[in-house]
């Protein structure tokens, strides 16, 4: 077996995607859990049932007059949610602020909504904005002050916050977005695929956003990754906040551990889930090759630099063999 043999002998220090790092918060999810929907099991696209009764007690923004709807199919899925409420709503053309995922500009194509790349400035007069943020690179936009402006405006805001499933007090969903998505495989211990969808109650009923995921997810959605999006939601509810403000000293000391050893961050970010390695002389690949040399994975190898994926569920023995690259490399 091909792919079996990779999975069981990769055994690299992992600096990427998921972010459980092979250590599942929860219980494992065995084959065991890998059911379809037989009675009782809940229906995904439904509003009643077992799943929408999960999806309700771990909503996250109830208080704040948002629902939470899971998603099987990553945050490409939620996009196409998104838009598709976004247009029934009348929206006919989407401002997308800065950087975006491939997956909003398909789902603006299947669904005959122009897009409108906006990349350095948010346009005073649009229908709907788009904003990604944490960028894939770690940049966290000022959702409030563009929430605040969209208000003013008229404007439904909508954020792609693939990247930012662990944030808090800084969450879309608190700063004023009326749609975000998260990934939480990203960044949660969840297995890959596994998305939230967070809605304000006054833009679209849940059985609105209930029928339109329809439209484009699997009629046979995996309850292997839906049970493990519970246990992040449940991980968000008690572990979660203090977990990451331990990953914010551990970011500080390997970005201090760094400098000292000629690394630079590049470009910077503000999201502890992801350190940059740029040193001067050294191309992206020649850092990879000295990671992998001691394997250590990173995320994505860019031409100057290279990105690490940081996780409360990486290994003591991985940020060990980290800092030893830095003296070393």
């Amino acid at each position: 077996m091909i792919i079996n043999k990779f999975l069981e002998t990769y055994n690299h220090s992992r600096f990427h995607m998921p972010g459980h790092r092979g250590c599942p918060w929860h219980k494992s999810i065995e084959h065991r859990f890998d059911i379809t929907e037989i009675d009782g099991a809940g229906d995904l696209y439904s509003t009643a049932g077992l799943i929408a009764e999960s999806e309700q007690t771990y909503s996250r923004f109830s208080e704040n007059g948002a629902y939470t709807i899971y998603s099987a199919g990553g945050s490409t899925l939620c996009i196409q949610t998104m838009i598709a409420l976004l247009k029934s709503k009348g929206v006919t053309c989407i401002a997308a602020y800065n950087d975006y995922h491939v997956a909003l500009k398909n789902a603006c194509d299947l669904l005959e909504v122009k897009l409108l790349e906006t990349p350095n400035e948010i346009p005073p007069h649009t229908e709907a904005l788009w904003v990604t943020s944490p960028t894939y690179l770690g940049d966290i936009k000022d959702i409030e002050n563009i929430a605040e402006q969209c208000r003013k405006n008229g404007t439904l805001l909508a954020v792609d916050n693939a990247h930012g499933a662990h944030l808090f007090a800084n969450h879309p969903m608190l700063l004023g977005a009326d749609i975000c998505n998260d990934s939480a495989h990203k960044t949660l211990p969840c297995l890959t695929g596994g998305a939230f969808l967070h809605i304000k109650e006054s833009f679209a009923s849940k059985q609105e956003a209930k029928e339109a995921m329809f439209r484009f997810g699997s009629t046979s959605p995996s309850y292997l990754i839906l049970a493990s999006l519970e246990q992040s939601a449940e991980y968000l509810n008690t572990k979660a906040e203090a977990d990451f403000k331990k990953l914010a000293k551990t970011y500080k000391e390997l970005y201090e551990l760094a400098a000292k050893n000629g690394f630079e961050q590049q470009p910077k970010n503000n999201d502890v889930t992801k350190f940059i390695l740029h040193k001067n002389g050294k191309s992206g690949a020649d850092i990879a090759k000295a990671l992998r040399s001691r394997k250590i994975e990173p995320e994505l190898v860019g031409e100057r630099f290279v990105l690490l994926m940081l996780s409360p569920f990486n290994k003591k023995k991985d940020y060990k063999k980290l800092k030893s690259f830095f003296k070393t490399f």
